[in-house]
């Protein structure tokens, strides 16, 4: 019986050079690629950090807080949210607080009271002239009916129609002289009518109609038809068509030097526009930090509240496009 050694195909063949692959060299220029945009990214961090201020921001149209002056009972709030109104619209209605009674100026009420006097007066003499008037009448039917004693009665009529005749001169004068001062009275009032309001009612017993201040839209409705508001409670917001529109943002106390070194600022909307904004205000602000609270008592970490507007007018149209959205704000350190 032979055995041959007999040796396998495969590791009788010669080894030759193995395959040259291409994917672990891909992999390695990917993970070199990354590794360098990391280093790029951090490299740009720290020296944007240290160069610039960068921060996050929230533009804010501003709105127009519109409440009652006496407070009582909504009775119709015509406006929905969004929509649009000119200068002069109703906004709101709201109830009479109490009863109505007349407030009269007290000139007014003064001239009233003399004019009133002399219309008595006035009327006192035209009566008596009218009485003079009647007595003539009378006596003139006397005459007629003394026909037989015409001599003796014509002297004595003569001389009694003489002074009933005087008389009624002086009253014609007398009335005269009082309907001048009526008419000057009552010029008077005119004038005093022009200046008061004679009818003036007290504010708290008629309805409150609130109009707009300006031309624009409803942004929110606080309140709605039959419910109470007090006085100066807020109904509704309001904003004007030419309204103003910031951006407030919030900054370490430590950077004040670096603010107040600068007039203007970066800001990059969500969608990539970019802007100019002008420093307007520079106010101090403070927050409290529950989480380092100590035996009851909170620190308090102070910053600074920077209130920005554009800077550019025609960029007014963009900044409201993004109210209440987040921005970036970037300024020099």
């Amino acid at each position: 019986m032979k055995i041959h050694n007999r040796q396998s195909y495969l590791t009788s063949q010669s080894e030759g050079k193995p395959r040259n692959r291409k994917a672990p060299k891909l992999t390695q220029l990917i993970y070199f690629l990354v590794l360098a945009i990391l280093f790029f990214y951090i490299v740009y961090f720290f020296v944007s950090r240290t160069l610039y201020i960068t921060e996050v921001g929230f533009v804010e149209i501003q709105k127009t807080n519109i409440s009652s002056e006496r407070g009582g009972k909504i009775i119709s709030i015509p406006l929905k949210e969004g929509e649009k109104f000119k200068k002069g619209a109703l906004l709101a209605t709201i109830s009479a607080a109490k009863t109505c009674h007349t407030i009269v100026d007290k000139r007014v009420d003064n001239v009233a009271f003399d004019i009133d006097e002399q219309k008595i007066v006035l009327d006192g003499l035209l009566g008596e002239l009218a009485l003079l008037k009647q007595i003539q009448s009378e006596n003139e039917k006397r005459e007629n009916n003394a026909v037989r004693r015409a001599l003796e009665i014509n002297a004595s009529l003569n001389s009694s129609r003489f002074d009933n005749l005087q008389d009624q001169l002086e009253l014609k004068n007398k009335i005269a002289l009082q309907r001048a001062k009526l008419a000057n009275l009552e010029s008077r009032m005119t004038t005093l009518g022009n200046q008061v309001d004679t009818t003036m009612l007290d504010p708290g017993c008629s309805q409150e109609s609130i109009l707009a201040p300006a031309d624009g839209h409803v942004f929110a409705l606080r309140r709605q038809s039959n419910e109470v508001v007090t006085r100066a409670e807020e109904i509704l917001l309001m904003v004007a068509d030419d309204a103003d529109v910031f951006i407030e943002v919030y900054l370490e106390a430590e950077l004040y030097k670096n603010i107040a070194d600068q007039n203007t600022m970066e800001v990059t909307f969500p969608d990539g526009q970019e802007s100019i904004a002008q420093i307007l205000e520079v106010n101090s602000s403070a927050y409290t930090t529950p989480d380092r609270e100590w035996n009851d008592y909170q620190p308090v970490v102070p910053n600074l509240q920077v209130k920005l507007a554009p800077k550019d007018e025609s960029d007014i149209a963009l900044w409201k496009k993004f109210d209440r959205y987040q921005v970036e704000v970037r300024g020099e350190k």
